[in-house]
Order: C-alpha cells, then structure tokens, then sequence
C-alpha cells in the first residue's frame, strides 16, 4: 500500500489516481473520494503501538497510516495474511474525528 499510495501522490490529477486505484482493485465507490483526498492532501501521518522492552527500549509491531484531506480522512489500517500485507481502508470525516477527541477530553 505504500508504494501505491506514494504512486497516486505523485500523479497531478484525481482521475488518474482513480484509475490507478481501481486496477489496485480498490472499489470505486471509494477510490473517487480516496483519489481526490490524495491529490489534495492536507497531511498524512502514523499512529503507532509503542511498548518497551526490558532494556527501555521501544517497539513498534503494528500502526496506522492516516491521510487527511480536506473534509475527509482516512485510516489504512494493516491486516497480516499468511506472507502478505493486506490493508483495511475506514473512510471518514474530520468532523468526527474532532468529536472522537472531544468525547476523548483532549
């Protein structure tokens, strides 16, 4: 996935950053939004799960990759399958995002 989405970002135009997506077989009812977020991203960002060893030092084994667009955002969120990497895309908005914080207390 990141070698696709660091493709699509490198491309000037939405509709062709939708049809790369729709040969990586993303539906199209999502690689529409997911296109237009991507040619005008606002960030892109990780959340990771961090914990530390013994020796203090800190480890990470799994995260989230995010991409913010305008009024959209988006979570790739990585899902292990035998020797492959498969990612579970969550459309969303960042109005919910700023009530998932709020509701948060942050």
């Amino acid at each position: 996935m990141n070698s696709l989405l660091k493709q699509a970002r490198s491309l000037p135009d939405a509709k062709q950053v939708e049809v790369l997506l729709n040969k990586a077989q993303i539906p199209p009812a999502i690689s529409k939004q997911l296109s237009e977020d991507i040619v005008k991203t606002a960030a892109v960002g990780d959340v990771l799960d961090i914990y530390y060893q013994q020796d203090g030092s800190p480890v990470s084994e799994q995260g989230l990759l995010l991409l913010f667009g305008h009024e959209r955002f988006w979570i790739f969120q990585p899902t292990k399958v035998e020797n492959d990497a498969l990612f579970t895309i969550l459309p969303s908005t960042t109005a919910s995002l700023q009530n998932g914080i709020q509701q948060l207390g942050l």
